[in-house]
């Protein structure tokens, strides 16, 4: 079993109902609950054997106290943020974007002004791979999962489907 980490874009969640964090408290995973800007996500830590199973199981137990999974987020980072989860300086993670050291740095999924963005699972593949974390560490959702919980989530709000209460992601 793996242990996947997993931040959630939700909504019907009361940071004040007592029931719905009793709920929370309850389940046999970390799960920690913030809201910036109105935005509210949860951010957990979920065991499964694959992580189409952790985040259905994630879905399931939030159905369960009537919070929904608007959608994963993809967690995208800066050359900042991988120094700080790397534990490297920020000079090392621009010189390996560069192709200065280190092979094979993932090409970056886009920008935002001058500035360019990762997503972690790529970044976190690739620093396993140069023996810079480990395999056994919590695991980011693959690219390809949070792509296709997405891709079903919208098409369940599309189409006024409730996606979260059964949902079935390939």
């Amino acid at each position: 079993m793996n242990i996947y980490g997993i931040i959630a874009v939700i909504e019907g969640f009361d940071l004040e109902s007592s029931v719905q964090n009793a709920h929370l408290d309850a389940l046999s995973y970390v799960t920690v609950v913030g809201e910036t800007f109105g935005v509210m996500t949860i951010d957990a830590s979920v065991q499964g054997s694959t992580a189409t199973e952790a985040v259905r199981q994630l879905t399931q137990d939030l159905d369960a106290i009537n919070v929904t999974v608007v959608r994963i987020d993809p967690d995208l980072v800066s050359t900042s943020e991988i120094a700080r989860r790397l534990n490297v300086s920020r000079e090392t993670v621009r010189l390996w974007s560069l192709g200065r050291r280190r092979a094979d740095f993932p090409a970056p999924y886009g920008d935002i002004g001058d500035s360019q963005i990762w997503r972690w699972a790529h970044v976190w593949e690739w620093a396993v791979h140069q023996r810079l974390t480990s395999a056994d560490d919590e695991m980011p959702l693959p690219v390809d999962c949070v792509d296709v919980v997405n891709g079903d989530l919208a098409r369940g709000r599309l189409s006024g489907e409730a996606m979260h209460q059964g949902a079935v992601f390939v």
